[in-house]
């Protein structure tokens, strides 16, 4: 099943997709690999929508889970805030970004449409959260599709059709369109993924967990010690959700100095928030270094210039795409989404691994 991808504002609100929830009313969702449960922002403290929001009223198939059902306990195995309001199992879940959501624990039927509008598959009981109290969860869209291995995903609760595997191709602009496949694709293009295993069990881990191994610029792998990625206990993560890549700062230094080296032809210059940037303002041909990023299993992914700098809309600058982290919250690593752009991301969840096949998007 293919549905389309549409770039929203990356450091922000990542990609969205269309799907409808019981009612006729069509919705979109944005894509997140590492939030853990679907939500849905129902009627009640909502922020402004670009679609209807969803009035569980209307629908025949809608209800609200019980406190004393085994189903509202999944919560807590998710990692969700658990409580009970008039016999109606509640949840609270807060983002990175300081947003949050809370409301019902609810079953619905969910009909998902292909990106050709040609087909449909519905999964008539489908765990979400009926959202009562949203703040600004993700600009104007009108939900969140978890897609990480906790029990309350998308992809764990729809394991039985899908295999566990599903994969998505970023846009790399908002005029192009990506997608986002669930269940196993061609054969023929599988043989051109390249796969890093997945560091962790979903037992121990509700993220897909990775491990990096090295960076080159230019052709030249960096001198970076391999205990530089695995000093915080944990390897590292992908995530769709998160613009920038996050590095130890060793490996973002010796990043960040290898790049200047190749880049003394333009004038350095930075913003508040990143500090590798240049404004190419009137400049007729820009050379760009190649970088790679290595992970466990002997593979590397090589980044096109658009995963590798990204333009400050509001400054006319354009800057390196990637920012360190001192790992203090237990994450020393993070593949973002800007890295993402133009390849196809393979997550054989079943398989224990994450693939990659670049230029998939073309």
């Amino acid at each position: 099943m293919d549905l389309a991808l549409r770039s929203k504002n990356l450091a922000r609100d990542g990609f969205e997709q269309s799907k409808a929830i019981s009612t006729p009313t069509e919705a979109g969702s944005v894509v997140n690999g590492q939030s853990d449960y679907l939500v849905k922002p129902c009627t009640g403290n909502c922020y402004k929508q670009v679609d209807p929001i969803y009035d569980s009223s209307r629908s025949l198939k809608y209800r609200a889970i019980s406190c004393s059902s085994s189903l509202c306990d999944s919560l807590s195995n998710s990692g969700l805030e658990q409580g009970c309001e008039n016999n109606k199992c509640t949840y609270r879940s807060e983002y990175g970004d300081a947003t949050s959501s809370s409301g019902y624990l609810s079953i619905e039927r969910l009909t998902i449409r292909s990106a050709s509008g040609r087909s449909t598959i519905a999964v008539n009981s489908i765990l979400f959260g009926c959202g009562q109290n949203n703040t600004d969860i993700l600009d104007t869209e009108s939900g969140v599709m978890g897609l990480d291995r906790s029990p309350l995903s998308f992809v764990s609760q729809t394991t039985r059709l899908f295999q566990n595997y599903f994969s998505y191709c970023l846009p790399t602009s908002i005029s192009t369109t990506g997608y986002l496949t669930f269940g196993k694709t061609d054969e023929i293009k599988n043989k051109y993924i390249k796969y890093t295993p997945i560091t962790t069990s979903a037992s121990d881990s509700q993220f897909y967990d990775i491990e990096i191994n090295g960076l080159s610029v230019a052709g030249q792998k960096l001198n970076i010690s391999s205990t530089v990625f695995t000093s915080s206990g944990r390897v590292g993560i992908i995530d769709s959700g998160t613009a920038f890549t996050l590095l130890p700062s060793a490996a973002y230094t010796a990043l960040r100095t290898a790049f200047r080296r190749q880049m003394t032809n333009y004038k350095l210059t930075r913003t508040p928030d990143l500090d590798t940037c240049y404004n190419f303002t009137g400049v007729n041909s820009v050379s760009i270094p190649s970088v790679s990023i290595f992970f466990k299993g002997g593979i590397e992914l090589p980044l096109q210039p658009e995963n590798i700098m990204t333009v400050v809309t509001s400054t006319s600058k354009v800057c390196l795409a990637f920012i360190p982290t001192d790992g203090s919250d237990g994450i020393n690593f993070i593949l973002g989404n800007i890295q993402q752009l133009g390849m196809e991301v393979v997550y054989d969840v079943s398989g224990g691994q994450i693939g990659f096949r670049p230029g998939a998007c073309n």
